[in-house]
């Protein structure tokens, strides 16, 4: 199945879109850090080969695909689409960019070329997603980019919740449920269909 969603070569103004390799999970090391907890699941700085290997391996399973994009010869980011089902013609997306790229219209860029290419070459009908609800740039974009919120849901947050400030995480209250030992948080679902 993964053969039918090959990507190489595909062109932005700025970035090349090719299938994700290992030797690009490497290249993660280089990337900038989060500094909000929020986001800590993203940063890469503290990998060592092995872990690169054993994230690669995770992510690279038998209904997922991963993309590498690059501006020149510099990872600036990887998005994957997860769950593909071939029947019903879609899939789940998730993009990750750089921490020091954030705000310079790359998302933006990544979608607009994969997007069309999504739908028309791939064929296929729906592309779904979650995104946490205090994650507002991403929000924007997608909404940006034609995706419809359809529903929430709530997904455990795994996180040492000791290494927190109340001052921290008090302005994200809303978007968390806490019980005695668990952390959740709201995720808005959002989707985006072929045009007909």
């Amino acid at each position: 199945m993964k053969e039918m969603y090959r990507i190489n070569g595909l062109r932005g103004k700025r970035i090349v879109i090719n299938d994700f390799l290992l030797e690009d999970a490497f290249e993660m090391s280089k990337w900038g850090v989060h500094q909000s907890f929020l986001f800590g699941d993203y940063n890469f700085d503290n990998y060592d080969r092995e872990d690169f290997r054993y994230w690669y391996k995770q992510k690279t399973v038998r209904q997922n695909r991963y993309y590498s994009v690059y501006e020149g010869k510099r990872l600036i980011g990887y998005f994957g689409i997860k769950n593909i089902s071939k029947v019903f013609k879609k899939s789940t997306l998730g993009i990750v960019l750089d921490p020091n790229l954030l705000g310079f219209g790359y998302g933006t860029e990544i979608l607009s070329v994969f997007l069309p290419y999504y739908f028309n070459k791939f064929r296929m009908r729906k592309i779904d997603l979650e995104v946490a609800d205090y994650n507002y740039r991403a929000i924007s974009l997608y909404e940006k980019m034609g995706f419809e919120r359809v529903g929430y849901c709530l997904k455990r947050f795994y996180l040492d919740t000791c290494q927190i400030s109340k001052d921290e995480i008090y302005p994200y209250l809303k978007s968390f449920e806490f019980s005695e030992n668990e952390v959740y948080q709201y995720l808005i679902k959002m989707e985006l269909k072929r045009k007909r």
